[in-house]
């Protein structure tokens, strides 16, 4: 029996010619797919970092602090704000320095001249701050109704204004009339001449039941005073003439509803002795108490 030949079916080549070229096609659609998605990942990468820089230099509006500028031009080397970020780090840094040099001066004319070079607002704000704090300070230190006064006329919207206000009327209790100051100078010098005398009969009338103090006896009544002037004329000492020769310095103050006076100033005593002995010249800083009623309530000296 014959063998029977096969013969090759005449579409097979062009079958497997049409495959490789759907491979072709397959394999270049996958490659171009690629390209595409790679580059659409850089646009989205560059668009992102577009936007990260965009609010970057939008948050630097707020910021008062060259380093925030700084840090921007090292993430952003190539940015088109570059140069208007390098321009507000260095006039920032100047400021900074200038800054650092005055913070802890209390001269109001240091942060005025500061304002005047720079003319920046959030530098301005704290030079009114420094200059309203310093100026509070002073008028704080004098503690008159002028310097309150003073105080609330130049920073009518000052941060101490309200307590300028009632520090003003406080003051104002403590302010000394010339009545006032005469009465007690007169006071002292009366209690004063009656001491060099030794008149204790006279003496009580200028004493309160208790006085604070009385030379260096504390909470001093009436009996320890007039013993301890009669000790102090019991010895050599006849007659003592006190003469005030030192400024009179007054400060009021409010007790109890009631004014009462601290005075300092000083007394020259001549001192005559018993036995027609001579006599003795000494100074003497006086400080004393002075209240209502022309009451001596404390006097010591030295």
């Amino acid at each position: 029996m014959a063998k029977e030949t096969i013969s090759p079916q005449p579409e097979s080549r062009p079958r497997r010619r049409k495959g490789r070229v759907m491979g072709y096609l397959f394999t270049f659609l996958l490659g171009a797919a690629a390209g595409c998605g790679a580059s659409y990942y850089f646009l989205l990468q560059a668009q992102r970092d577009d936007a990260a820089e965009q609010r970057a230099f939008q948050a630097l509006e707020n910021s008062n602090d060259s380093a925030d500028f700084r840090a921007f031009l090292e993430r952003f080397p190539d940015s088109g704000y570059a140069a208007d970020v390098r321009r507000r780090m260095e006039q920032l840094s100047a400021m900074e320095e200038a800054w650092r040099r005055i913070a802890a001066s209390q001269n109001p004319g240091d942060f005025n001249t500061f304002k005047s070079r720079f003319h920046h607002p959030y530098y301005d704000k704290l030079c009114d701050v420094k200059v309203d704090s310093i100026d509070w300070k002073v008028a704080v230190r004098d503690s008159t109704v002028a310097s309150f006064e003073h105080y609330m006329a130049i920073h009518p919207d000052g941060i101490f204004y309200a307590e300028a206000t009632f520090a003003a009327r406080q003051a104002e209790k403590r302010e000394i009339s010339d009545a006032e100051r005469e009465m007690v100078i007169s006071t002292l010098d009366g209690f004063m001449s009656l001491l060099g005398r030794g008149d204790t009969e006279t003496i009580i009338g200028y004493l309160p039941d208790v006085m604070d103090q009385f030379l260096e006896k504390h909470m001093a009544t009436r009996g320890d005073v007039v013993l301890m002037v009669e000790k102090m004329f019991g010895g050599d000492v006849r007659e003592c003439t006190f003469s005030r020769t030192g400024d009179v310095e007054i400060q009021k103050r409010i007790l109890a509803g009631k004014p009462a006076y601290s005075v300092r100033t000083t007394y020259t005593g001549d001192i005559s002795l018993n036995g027609g002995d001579g006599s003795r010249h000494k100074t003497y800083n006086v400080k004393a108490d002075v209240g209502e009623g022309h009451l001596v309530r404390s006097l010591t000296m030295s």
